[in-house]
C-alpha cells in the first residue's frame, strides 16, 4: 500500500527539437540536462527559450535543471559562460539566506552533497531573480520573485547508484569516470533523502515562486 503522503503524478517526455508540451496540459514543465550548450547555434534552443518566456509571462510553473537552469536564465536575460575546468561528481552546495526560506528547499539542509556535471554556468541571474544556492562562485539555484520559475544547476535526480553508472560510461569527451567515483559517498542514504525531499517540494509547483 502506498504511503498516504505520496502523490500520484502524470508525466510526459518531449524532445524540444521536435515537440514542446501543451502549456495547459501539465502543472509544471521541467527543462532537463542536455549535451547541448547554450552557445550552440541551434534553432530549437531559440524556440525553447521563446517557449520559456511565454510560460513566464503566463506565470506557469517552470523549472530548469543543469542545461535547463542555464537555458531559463539566458531566456530571461541572465548570463551563461563556460566554466574552464567544469564540475563533475558529488560536491557540497550551500543554500543562501533566501534559499533557506524558499519552499523548494524546505526540509533540505543548509549544506548538502549533490551531483554536478556541467561545463557552463550561470554568472548572473535575470532581473527579478534571487540566488537560492551556491557552490563557491557558481550559482547552483535561482528563483524569480514574481513568477513560479526556478533553476537548479545540480542534478537532484542522480543518486549514488546512477552516478556509478554515469562514471562507467565516461569517455574522452566527458569528465574522468575515476574522478567521479572518488566523490561518490560511501553512505548514500543522505543524498537520496535530500533528493526525495527536493522532488516532494518540486511537485508543490504553485508555491515555487514564493520568497518568504
Amino acid at each position: 500500500m502506498a504511503d498516504s503522503s505520496e502523490t500520484a503524478i502524470e508525466t510526459g517526455r518531449f524532445d524540444p527539437r521536435n515537440q514542446l508540451p501543451d502549456p495547459d496540459r501539465f502543472d509544471v514543465v521541467i527543462v532537463t540536462g542536455s549535451y547541448a550548450r547554450i552557445g550552440d547555434d541551434s534553432d530549437w534552443i531559440e524556440g525553447l527559450q521563446c517557449y520559456i518566456r511565454k510560460r513566464v509571462a503566463a506565470r506557469q510553473p517552470t523549472a530548469g535543471v543543469c542545461f535547463g537552469h542555464q537555458l531559463v536564465a539566458s531566456a530571461l536575460g541572465g548570463c551563461v559562460e563556460a566554466l574552464p575546468e567544469g564540475e563533475a561528481g558529488y560536491r557540497q552546495v550551500e543554500l543562501t539566506e533566501n534559499g533557506r526560506k524558499h519552499p523548494l528547499f524546505e526540509g533540505v539542509p543548509d549544506q548538502f552533497e549533490t551531483f554536478l556535471w556541467h561545463l557552463d554556468h550561470v554568472t548572473s541571474v535575470p532581473d527579478g531573480a534571487t540566488v537560492l544556492a551556491r557552490r563557491d562562485e557558481t550559482i547552483q539555484s535561482f528563483a524569480l520573485q514574481d513568477a513560479p520559475v526556478v533553476g537548479i544547476q545540480f542534478h537532484p535526480e542522480v543518486t549514488p547508484r546512477v552516478a556509478h553508472e554515469l562514471a562507467a560510461q565516461a569517455d574522452a569527451s566527458t569528465p574522468s569516470g575515476d574522478a567521479i567515483v572518488e566523490t561518490i559517498p560511501n553512505e548514500p542514504a543522505e543524498p537520496v533523502r535530500v533528493s526525495q525531499q527536493f522532488y516532494r517540494n518540486l511537485v508543490a509547483a504553485p508555491r515555487l515562486g514564493d520568497i518568504q
